[in-house]
């Protein structure tokens, strides 16, 4: 594997490397599709243990909230389910209330926390691994920075709510607004998954990050956004075998509700162990946010050369300033100037004028050609 080499194959040593990228395994490296997939879990099989601890830590006890609130939901809607017939129908708001309960608004909000709260873990970890920290970061150690990678992950999320919003307004307008808010959103796949990196590691603003953003993808949105596609595809094929469970329960749960039968214990049983399961599909979130991380370095690597850069400085091939100026051109010396040479040649150096007539010998004054009897 060459992503543990340096820029020059490994023969600069350690030096050769960004001052911000000081992890094994190096961030800025150019890599393809391929690649990007193959380091993300790369990695995930060298810190596991060290950024699983900070997960279950910081993220675990909102997680274990979310998947309490789901049982609750969940046995909420089996009882309102089974209840239906005895729903007033005269009544427009008892529906309402039997769905739209606490439990339901709970779910909610601990659903929005955990997703935002893995990602800024896994970006602060990042941070911290760039820096060189790898194997002496603790829960609290990656708690203090993950305090100072919320704030872009939380004001990013916002304010793709209010675009998400915006589209379904759009979307609204008929014929062209749902393709258009289709395709919007499509284009913004890559440039979503990037703001988030560029916005905690460089500490952009929103505006700042966008423009950041389009400048690195620009003629390579296709490859950015087959990588992003790629590690969500893998996400939700991890995440559909969680969700068996949960999805037999499902399934149950209909037969229950055509037959009029209560449900029954196995129902509930399988409803609070696809709850507890769906408790570790928030961490494979960490693959596409670690993917956007391995795509933004080989971004700004393939843009910036920064590695290329470090490699030169540390075998002492930094140029000089005088040798990164280009020389003014050579300009003709006045004649009368002894102490300065001239580009022109001397007077008894110069070849005899030819400048009547053609080339090749020209004519004489008499205007006859040379060696012909006038």
């Amino acid at each position: 594997m060459l992503d543990d080499l340096s820029t020059s194959g490994g023969l600069l040593g350690d030096d050769a490397t960004a001052p911000d990228d000081q992890g094994a395994l190096r961030f800025r490296r150019v890599r393809d599709l391929g690649g990007v997939i193959n380091v993300t879990f790369r990695f995930l099989s060298e810190t596991w243990r060290e950024l699983g601890m900070g997960l279950l830590v910081i993220v675990g006890p909102v997680a274990v909230l979310a998947a309490l609130a789901s049982v609750v939901l969940q046995n909420q809607m089996l009882g309102t389910m089974a209840g239906l017939g005895q729903v007033d129908p005269n009544d427009p708001f008892a529906l309402f209330g039997q769905f739209f309960t606490p439990a339901y608004f709970a779910v909610l909000l601990f659903g929005f926390l955990a997703p935002l709260l893995v990602t800024a873990v896994t970006l602060a970890y990042v941070r911290l691994y760039r820096a060189g920290e790898a194997g002496a970061i603790t829960p609290g150690f990656l708690w203090a920075e993950t305090r100072t990678t919320l704030g872009p992950v939380l004001t990013t999320t916002l304010a793709l709510v209010g675009l998400g919003i915006l589209s379904i307004v759009v979307a609204l307008i008929p014929c062209l607004g749902l393709l258009a808010g289709f395709a919007f959103w499509i284009y913004l796949v890559p440039i979503v998954s990037l703001l988030y990196v560029v916005r905690t590691l460089e500490g952009d603003g929103l505006a700042e990050g966008v423009r950041r953003v389009r400048s690195l993808i620009e003629g390579r949105w296709a490859p950015s956004f087959g990588t992003v596609f790629v590690a969500g595809v893998i996400v939700f094929i991890i995440a559909m075998v969680f969700s068996i469970p949960s999805s037999m329960v499902s399934f149950g749960w209909t037969m229950n509700t055509l037959s009029g039968e209560p449900p029954g214990s196995g129902t509930r049983v399988l409803m609070a162990v696809g709850a507890v399961l769906g408790t570790f599909v928030y961490a494979t979130y960490v693959i596409p946010v670690l993917a956007a991380a391995f795509l933004y370095g080989s971004l700004a690597e393939r843009a910036e050369s920064t590695e290329l850069h470090a490699a030169v400085e540390a075998i002492g091939l930094t140029p000089r300033p005088e040798d990164t100026v280009m020389d003014p051109p050579l300009r003709a010396q006045p004649d009368d100037d002894a102490s300065l040479s001239s580009w022109r040649p001397s007077s008894d150096d110069a070849p005899p004028s030819s400048s009547s007539g053609f080339r090749g010998g020209g004519f004489d004054e008499d205007g006859d050609e040379p060696g012909r009897p006038g």
